[in-house]
């Protein structure tokens, strides 16, 4: 299965997940060890992640160019129409991601 977030800066989303889901991301096998996930996405997360991304876009990168420059325009183009995206696919093993998105 493959579960999917995106949200853009008017907190619009596109999701496949619900509210209380929570997905592993990263996930490391040691020897000697257990199974280590230190990293999950939840919604709620993703949430707030997407509304940080948004707001540094402009707060911290559009702010280095001037007003009417073509860098200030390309970054607030992006702020204006792009989605932050969280893309997992969950058969690790035997799953072809590429092909999928393709």
């Amino acid at each position: 299965m493959i579960s999917y977030q995106a949200i853009n800066m008017s907190q619009e989303q596109v999701k496949n997940v619900e509210a209380d889901d929570v997905n592993a991301v990263t996930w490391g096998v040691f020897r000697n060890k257990e199974v280590i996930q230190p990293t999950v996405v939840d919604h709620q997360a993703f949430k707030l992640w997407g509304k940080q991304a948004f707001t540094t876009l402009m707060a911290k990168w559009a702010a280095i160019y001037e007003e009417e420059s073509k860098s200030h325009n390309c970054i607030k183009q992006i702020y204006n129409s792009y989605y932050l995206m969280n893309i997992v696919h969950n058969d690790f093993v035997n799953g072809d991601l590429n092909n999928v998105m393709l």
